[in-house]
């Protein structure tokens, strides 16, 4: 489009940016006379008849999202070829942009006021069921009152059905340095993968860096390090990182779905310092569960690359006082003696388990984790029969005490 020129009834007055999709410009709505953003989607891609269709049905998704941290959705329409959408305009500038140019690294406590803001957009728009897969700097705005617009909901999930992308358009949903493993090896993703990238970002907002450096890693070398590697340590990067902000990041970003937090609500709890990020589990009154391995996200860390342990070798789950371990290892564990492997079974507090070939499960960590106030089942027995031994005295006392006063 040229500058100038009228689309529909949006008359282009600026570039604001141009992306892998296609280009975003000013314009205004010659009808109301408000500025507006306006998307205009590459000819290639929307001349195909499926993407098309995606594209209608997703933009009456977005226009359902109504939060004062996503940027609001107008209308979409197709002129002379190409597809266009059509948002609120908002002044400000992208993550990217405010950091390179303007911050640097952001002090923790002003960073987290962002990603609550961030966090909040993607709480609201995954219990609506829609997962962003493309979450980056340059998808998040921050206006010139400070507050967060998220930009480009929905456009990769419209996208993410259709494998031409990857041979025919060369567009690849997602970007590179911020994508979870799942993505990278094209397994399922669902709101934990946001949740990752979440974690890089918040990365990126502490540090003033992305974990990876595009520049010296090839595109190779950077997916090989998120599939296989824990994020590199925040204080590489910005040597004044707490470790508090350290363990949240690591929770977010684990290279295990299951042990990242389980949605946004969890990842704000966190960062009010209401969830231990030692903790990979939700703790309820009658249930508790903790895991154990190798891996920087697991509740009890074992640091031990000699033993045959697995990044996570197994859960603890304790219900109604009973404790019931679960072996997920490659290597088993031996339980009283006896190997199991991939199993489930019953344990008393304090019982030996080895885990892979020479490694105590340390059942002091497990007490201090799972905060138990008792010392295991026996230990509670104990404590009843105090309890009955006690009030049986009181009773005997009362009744002394009775027959006293009647003489």
């Amino acid at each position: 489009m040229q500058i100038g020129s009228i689309v529909s009834h949006y008359k282009i007055q600026r570039v604001l940016g141009e992306g892998g999709m296609g280009i975003v410009y000013s314009a205004i709505d010659q009808r109301s006379g408000v500025e507006v953003a306006i998307k205009e989607l590459k000819k290639t891609i929307s001349g195909d008849d499926e993407l098309q269709l995606r594209f209608q049905q997703e933009a009456r998704t977005m226009s359902s999202l109504k939060h004062n941290n996503i940027v609001g959705f107008k209308e979409s329409f197709e002129h002379d070829k190409s597809l266009y959408l059509v948002l609120e305009y908002v002044d400000g500038k992208t993550f990217d942009v405010y950091i390179a140019r303007m911050t640097g690294p952001i002090p923790e406590e002003k960073a987290k006021k962002y990603m609550l803001q961030i966090l909040s957009a993607f709480s609201y728009a995954h219990k609506l069921g829609i997962v962003h897969r493309d979450i980056k700097p340059q998808n998040i705005l921050i206006t010139t009152d400070q507050n967060i617009k998220i930009l480009d909901f929905g456009v990769a999930k419209i996208l993410s059905g259709n494998s031409l992308l990857h041979t025919v358009y060369g567009t690849k949903i997602g970007t590179g340095l911020y994508m979870s493993p799942e993505q990278v090896i094209g397994d399922a993703i669902d709101i934990r993968s946001d949740i990752y990238s979440l974690g890089v970002l918040l990365y990126q907002l502490v540090s003033g860096k992305p974990p990876y450096n595009s520049l010296y890693q090839s595109e190779y070398e950077i997916y090989q390090k998120i599939i296989q590697e824990p994020l590199p340590r925040i204080k590489n990067s910005y040597e004044f990182a707490s470790d508090e902000i350290q363990k949240v990041i690591d929770r977010a970003t684990n290279k295990k779905k299951e042990l990242r937090y389980n949605n946004c609500d969890e990842f704000i709890l966190a960062l009010k310092g209401n969830i231990d990020n030692n903790y990979s589990y939700t703790t309820r009154p009658t249930q508790l569960f903790l895991t154990v391995g190798r891996d920087v996200g697991c509740d009890i860390t074992i640091n031990n690359n000699e033993s045959k342990v697995s990044r996570v070798h197994a859960e603890l789950k304790v219900f109604e006082s009973q404790y019931i371990f679960k072996d997920k290892s490659k290597n088993g564990s031996i339980v009283n003696g006896k190997i199991i492997k991939n199993e489930e079974v019953i344990v008393a507090f304090g019982d030996e388990i080895i885990l892979g070939e020479s490694v105590l499960l340390p059942w002091d960590q497990v007490k201090k984790t799972l905060n138990i106030k008792d010392n295991g089942k026996k230990e509670y027995l104990n404590i009843k029969l105090l309890e009955i031994i006690l009030l049986s005295f009181i009773v005997i006392m009362i009744l002394v005490l009775i027959v006293f006063i009647k003489i």
